[in-house]
Protein backbone atom coordinates (compact mmCIF):
# COMPACT_ATOMS: atom_id res chain seq x y z
CA UNK A 1 0.00 0.00 0.00
CA UNK A 2 1.19 3.51 -0.87
CA UNK A 3 1.99 6.01 1.90
CA UNK A 4 0.30 9.42 1.78
CA UNK A 5 3.47 11.53 1.79
CA UNK A 6 5.29 9.55 -0.89
CA UNK A 7 5.49 11.31 -4.24
CA UNK A 8 5.41 9.56 -7.58
CA UNK A 9 8.12 10.24 -10.16
CA UNK A 10 5.96 12.65 -12.25
CA UNK A 11 5.04 14.67 -9.13
CA UNK A 12 8.72 15.02 -8.16
CA UNK A 13 9.53 16.17 -11.66
CA UNK A 14 6.92 18.93 -11.60
CA UNK A 15 8.18 20.23 -8.28
CA UNK A 16 11.77 20.35 -9.51
CA UNK A 17 10.66 22.12 -12.67
CA UNK A 18 8.69 24.79 -10.70
CA UNK A 19 11.63 25.44 -8.41
CA UNK A 20 13.92 25.79 -11.42
CA UNK A 21 11.56 28.14 -13.25
CA UNK A 22 11.10 30.25 -10.11
CA UNK A 23 14.84 30.57 -9.56
CA UNK A 24 15.37 31.52 -13.21
CA UNK A 25 12.67 34.22 -12.99
CA UNK A 26 14.25 35.74 -9.88
CA UNK A 27 17.73 35.68 -11.43
CA UNK A 28 16.42 37.24 -14.66
CA UNK A 29 14.54 40.00 -12.79
CA UNK A 30 17.63 40.95 -10.79
CA UNK A 31 19.99 40.97 -13.77
CA UNK A 32 17.55 42.80 -16.04
CA UNK A 33 17.01 45.61 -13.51
CA UNK A 34 20.73 46.07 -13.00
CA UNK A 35 21.63 46.12 -16.68
CA UNK A 36 18.73 48.42 -17.70
CA UNK A 37 19.80 51.26 -15.43
CA UNK A 38 21.96 53.86 -17.18
CA UNK A 39 25.29 54.67 -15.60
CA UNK A 40 24.73 58.42 -15.60
CA UNK A 41 25.63 60.54 -12.59
CA UNK A 42 22.96 63.04 -11.57
CA UNK A 43 24.44 66.45 -10.94
CA UNK A 44 22.37 68.68 -8.69
CA UNK A 45 22.53 72.39 -9.31
CA UNK A 46 23.47 74.54 -6.30
CA UNK A 47 20.67 76.34 -4.49
CA UNK A 48 20.17 80.04 -5.07
CA UNK A 49 20.30 82.46 -2.14
CA UNK A 50 16.49 82.84 -2.31
CA UNK A 51 16.04 79.04 -2.10
CA UNK A 52 18.46 78.85 0.84
CA UNK A 53 16.54 81.61 2.65
CA UNK A 54 13.20 79.84 2.08
CA UNK A 55 14.69 76.60 3.44
CA UNK A 56 16.03 78.44 6.51
CA UNK A 57 12.62 80.00 7.16
CA UNK A 58 10.66 76.79 6.64
CA UNK A 59 12.89 74.92 9.12
CA UNK A 60 11.31 77.08 11.86
CA UNK A 61 7.90 75.46 11.29
CA UNK A 62 6.65 72.10 12.50
CA UNK A 63 6.41 69.54 9.71
CA UNK A 64 3.49 67.95 11.54
CA UNK A 65 1.19 70.89 12.27
CA UNK A 66 2.75 73.79 10.36
CA UNK A 67 3.05 75.91 13.50
CA UNK A 68 6.01 78.21 14.12
CA UNK A 69 7.81 76.51 17.01
CA UNK A 70 8.94 79.67 18.82
CA UNK A 71 5.56 81.42 18.60
CA UNK A 72 3.72 78.26 19.60
CA UNK A 73 5.77 77.99 22.81
CA UNK A 74 5.07 81.63 23.69
CA UNK A 75 1.33 81.24 23.12
CA UNK A 76 1.10 78.00 25.14
CA UNK A 77 2.82 79.69 28.11
CA UNK A 78 0.22 82.47 28.11
CA UNK A 79 -2.88 80.22 28.02
CA UNK A 80 -5.15 79.38 30.97
CA UNK A 81 -5.12 75.71 29.94
CA UNK A 82 -1.99 74.98 27.86
CA UNK A 83 -3.02 71.33 27.40
CA UNK A 84 -6.10 72.44 25.45
CA UNK A 85 -4.04 74.24 22.77
CA UNK A 86 -4.85 73.23 19.16
CA UNK A 87 -3.06 74.82 16.21
CA UNK A 88 -5.29 75.87 13.29
CA UNK A 89 -2.90 77.56 10.86
CA UNK A 90 0.20 79.71 10.62
CA UNK A 91 1.13 81.97 7.73
CA UNK A 92 4.28 83.99 7.28
CA UNK A 93 5.53 86.90 5.18
CA UNK A 94 9.25 87.41 4.60
CA UNK A 95 10.04 91.09 5.13
CA UNK A 96 13.79 90.81 4.47
CA UNK A 97 15.27 91.53 7.89
CA UNK A 98 12.43 89.80 9.78
CA UNK A 99 9.38 87.56 9.29
CA UNK A 100 5.75 88.44 10.03
CA UNK A 101 3.85 85.52 11.58
CA UNK A 102 0.07 85.16 11.70
CA UNK A 103 -1.08 82.19 13.79
CA UNK A 104 -4.63 81.02 14.53
CA UNK A 105 -5.31 78.53 17.32
CA UNK A 106 -8.01 77.13 19.63
CA UNK A 107 -7.81 76.77 23.40
CA UNK A 108 -9.98 76.72 26.51
CA UNK A 109 -10.69 80.01 28.26
CA UNK A 110 -11.02 80.47 32.04
CA UNK A 111 -14.66 79.27 31.89
CA UNK A 112 -13.77 76.01 30.10
CA UNK A 113 -15.17 76.98 26.70
CA UNK A 114 -13.15 76.53 23.51
CA UNK A 115 -12.28 79.87 21.90
CA UNK A 116 -10.34 80.81 18.78
CA UNK A 117 -7.34 83.08 19.10
CA UNK A 118 -5.02 84.86 16.71
CA UNK A 119 -1.50 86.17 17.22
CA UNK A 120 0.52 88.37 14.88
CA UNK A 121 4.21 88.54 15.68
CA UNK A 122 7.68 89.31 14.32
CA UNK A 123 10.49 86.78 14.22
CA UNK A 124 14.10 86.93 13.08
CA UNK A 125 15.53 84.60 10.44
CA UNK A 126 16.67 82.19 13.17
CA UNK A 127 13.17 81.67 14.57
CA UNK A 128 13.42 83.91 17.62
CA UNK A 129 10.15 85.76 18.21
CA UNK A 130 11.05 89.28 19.30
CA UNK A 131 7.75 91.20 19.14
CA UNK A 132 4.05 90.41 19.52
CA UNK A 133 2.13 92.86 17.31
CA UNK A 134 -1.39 91.83 18.30
CA UNK A 135 -3.13 89.08 20.21
CA UNK A 136 -6.88 88.39 20.08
Amino acid sequence: MKKYNELTQPQKGWRIMWVGVSLFMVWHAINTNISDKPNVAVIEKPLTTAEIRINDIEKQFSMWSGAHRGLEKMVEKSLNDPDSYEHIETRYTDMGDHIWLNMKYRARNQFGGMVTGQVIAKSDINGNVFEIISSK
